[in-house]
This record gives structure tokens, sequence and C-alpha cells, in this order.
């Protein structure tokens, strides 16, 4: 099933045509990698993001021999409660540091190879020809490794091999996740690469500043946290308001919207 067709106006002949190129790829793409074979294009589909659910347990099972190997470094049943405690801190924000970082990394990574229709610098060519926009093989495992790290932050207290998170930090992740879906179902992976990419560059800064301050580096924590405070307000409060969403929604409305498609208009626009 196309998960498009629950926001695209099907009544409408344009539309019509779309879905049915969409299905017959998606027809041939679900035979045993037939349509990777026959070099036709990969489109969302439901179950397009499975992958995201191993590389989750990978990713638990990566910090259970992270936890095990810092256990051993430290020696912690020697130590008393006051010192586990800093431990565990130090642990969690090296951790998610390591994992931000990567995402962060492989992010550009897709970005790059998109070629220069997309990216920062422009973003007239992100929504071009959509729904029609293919998934390139990169951007489909970036999206599953996406999902499977921030699934992994949701689960790691529960399975005993993280701290718990805040209420505002819980909600950020389920925030995130239903984003990544999202983006992924209605085929705007092109936008959700370029948000990602930008929103992402201050993860990494604000764990390190709070490791500087576990650590009880003062200078670092303050220098760090004024890099994390210059890279959030230029990425999060300049970027991504006037150079992604005002262009993307202007790009939107120009394109794809009307009396008729307001279901669209309004589920793009949200993804955005």
């Amino acid at each position: 099933m196309d998960p498009l067709r629950y926001i695209l106006p099907v009544e409408d002949a344009e539309y019509q045509q779309v879905l049915s190129v969409r299905s017959q790829m998606l027809q041939v793409s679900s035979s045993a990698g037939a349509g990777a074979a026959l070099g036709l294009p990969a489109f969302s589909r439901w179950d397009g993001l499975n992958g995201s659910l191993g590389l989750m347990v990978a990713f638990l099972m990566l910090r259970f021999l992270f936890n095990s190997l810092i256990a051993a470094l430290t020696r912690r049943h020697s130590q008393n409660k006051e010192r586990q405690q800093l431990i565990d801190k130090v642990e969690e924000e090296v951790w998610v540091t390591l994992g931000g970082t990567l995402l962060l990394v492989a992010g550009w990574q897709c970005l790059f190879s998109v070629g220069d229709h997309c990216g920062l610098h422009s973003t007239a060519g992100c929504l071009r020809n959509w729904p029609l926009i293919p998934i390139e093989a990169n951007v489909h495992k970036y999206y599953n490794v996406e999902l499977g790290w921030y699934l992994q932050l949701m689960l790691k207290h529960v399975m005993g091999l993280g701290l718990q998170d805040n209420g505002t930090m819980g909600a950020h992740h389920l925030a995130t996740v239903a984003l990544v879906v999202l983006s992924y179902m209605l085929n705007v992976h092109l936008v959700g690469l370029v948000v990602f990419g930008t929103l992402n560059l201050s993860n990494p800064l604000l764990h390190l500043s709070k490791l500087a301050s576990c650590l009880e580096f003062k200078t670092a924590k303050m220098a760090l946290f004024a890099l994390f405070a210059a890279v959030f307000f230029v990425t999060r409060v300049v970027l991504f308001p006037y150079f992604i969403l005002r262009w993307c929604v202007r790009l939107t409305a120009q394109q794809h919207c009307s009396l008729e498609s307001h279901r669209l208009c309004v589920s793009v626009w949200c993804m955005q």
C-alpha cells in the first residue's frame, strides 16, 4: 500500500497518474530486489523502515558492550556511590556524543551525494518532481540509522543501559521519530535530509559541553557551550526558518496547493 494515497487528492487526474506510476514501481520493487536489478527507482513504502528495528537492537547491543568496557576500565564495583553517578553521566554523554557525530557525518554524506539541486545553498530542487522522488540507497540506509538510533534512545533506560531522560528530552525523541517516519512515508526525504543535517550540527557540541561539565573542565565547558549556542542560533533561528522552511513552503504552495488539495498542503507543510 502506498502511504501517499492518504494525503494526495486521488480524484485529481494528475495525481491519479502519479499514484499509478508509484504503484507500478512499488509492485516491481516488492519482489526480492527486482526493482534494483532493473534499475527502477525506489519510492517510500510502509515496510521501508523495517531495517531500523534491527539497527535499534544493534545499537542496544553496542551500548551494552560500551557499558561493560567502561565498567571494566573504571572498576565501577570498587567506587563509592557518588563516583558511580559521575561515571554514569560521563558514560551517557560519551555515548550520545558518538551517536550524534555518526548521524551528523552520515547525514552530510547523503546531502553531498544527492547533488547540487538540494542543500542549504538551494532548496529549490528538494521537492522537484514530488511525489515521484526516488529514494537513493544511501538515503534509505541513513533514514533507517536515524530512526534506529532514536528508538534506542527511547528504550535504553527501560533496558537498563542508560540514564533516564527528562520529559522534555523524551518528547523530543518522540517528535524526532514521528518526523523521520512521516518525512520518509510522504516522500519528502530530501527536505528531511536538509533539516536533519542542519539541526544535528549543534547536538555533539551540546553533549561535549555536558561532558566537560561532568569532568569539571571549566574552560572547555564554557568554550564548548558558547560554540554550541552560536551554532544553535545560526542553524535553528536563522537557517531553518529562513532558508529551509520559508522556501520549501513557498515552493509547495506554488506547485501543489489548491482548494482541492488542502490535505496535501497541510501534510507537507507540517513535515517542513
